[in-house]
Formats: C-alpha cells, structure tokens, sequence
C-alpha cells in the first residue's frame, strides 16, 4: 500500500519520530550486516597475521644478533688461540727448545749433572713434556738461569725446585739444584675416550630344590 505524503504531514510528532527512529535503526541494521561485520572480521585476521609476522621479525632480528656476537666470539677464541699456539712449540721444535735451555744454563756457568726428557703425558688439547734437570752453580747463576727460562717466548714452567746444600770451592761455593721443567706441545684434536670395561653379565642363582606337594618326589 503506497504510503500517503499528505497522511504523513498531518502525523503528531511522536509517530514520526518513531517512524524515523525505525527507518534509522535499519539502516544501521543493514549497514552492520553489510559492512561492519566482514570489515571487522578482516581487520582481526589482519591484525593477527600482522602480530605473526612481527613475532617473526623479532626472532630473526634477535638470531641475527645472536648470530653477530657468536661469530665475534669465535673470532675473539680463534686469535687467542694463535696466540697461546705461538707459545706452545710443536712436536719438531721440542729438541730445539731443550737445546736452548740446556745452552742457556751453561752460558749462566752453570754444569748440567741430569738432563733428562720424560714420556709426555697427554691431556685434552696439548700435551706436557717433563724434562728433570740437575744443575751445579752458583746461587745467583742458578736465579739467573731459572729468570731465563721464565722469559722464553715459548712456555717453560719450572716446579718441583730444590736446593742442595752449599758446597765451598776455591773459586767460589756451589749449589746442586733440582728441579722439572715442562712445556708443553699443542695437539689439534683431543685424545680418543677410553672404552669402559665391559660389564660381566650378572650370573642367576641357581634354583632352589624342593619337594612338591603330595610326596612324588624331588624336584631338580
């Protein structure tokens, strides 16, 4: 039914504003069916995915980071390394080395009465090579000698020092003086890990006899 201009004029106020009232709260009906609500389901699917990726940028800004100071701290271990690997003589300049110690001694005055290299001994990523050495000197030239071999460019670490008693000479008193000095030679790659001893199988007690109920005899 067409609706009747002239009828709608003469309406009170009130009808009207219902009649507006109706007319608005459709239009906001249709709007919100038509628009807001796949918008708004759109915008949520985008805010999530965006939240994803940001999570994403994070993680790999974070491992690059983490990447940079790894590959700092590999380049910091690797010139320390050249650097202790300086100190460390290989396996050909081992003789070499004793050489200057025991040369070095005797440009001190000082008389080698043992000069004895041990077996090495093994550890992790080097290895140490024992030498005992008895010297007979003065007391001072014996300082100066163990002060020489302190300040030697590759490593010499001198223990197990002792001093003999001190013996009157006419050119001056001596003392014969013990001591071990080690160096050490770098090995590139650990030692292989010793087998652990195989377990003995654990033996079953033998079974217990008896004999069964009724009497019908043993039971081996």
């Amino acid at each position: 039914m067409p609706i009747n201009k002239e009828v709608l004029i003469k309406l009170p106020v009130w009808q009207k504003a219902l009649i507006l009232a109706g007319v608005m709260l459709v239009l906001g009906l249709a709007w919100y069916m038509l628009f807001y609500t796949p918008n708004n389901e759109e915008i949520s699917s985008l805010r999530a995915q965006l939240d994803k990726l940001q999570k994403q940028i994070q993680e790999q800004q974070k491992a690059k980071e983490a990447k940079i100071n790894l590959e700092k701290e590999i380049k910091a271990l690797e010139t320390e390394l050249k650097v202790l690997s300086s100190k460390l003589p290989e396996e050909k300049e081992i003789p070499d080395l004793l050489s200057s110690v025991n040369e070095m001694g005797r440009l001190h005055g000082l008389e080698f009465v043992l000069f004895k290299q041990g077996k090495p001994v093994r550890k992790e990523y080097y290895s140490e090579i024992p030498v005992e050495i008895q010297v007979r000197g003065g007391f001072h030239q014996i300082l100066q000698f163990l002060s020489k071999v302190g300040a030697m460019d590759r490593i010499v670490h001198v223990s197990k020092l002792k001093m003999g008693q001190y013996k009157a000479e006419a050119e001056g008193g001596t003392i014969l003086a013990s001591l071990q000095a080690t160096t050490y030679k770098y090995e590139s790659e650990p030692p292989p890990k010793k087998a652990e001893p195989g377990k003995k199988p654990s033996t079953p007690p033998p079974p217990a006899k008896g004999t069964p109920k009724g009497g019908k005899g043993a039971v081996d």
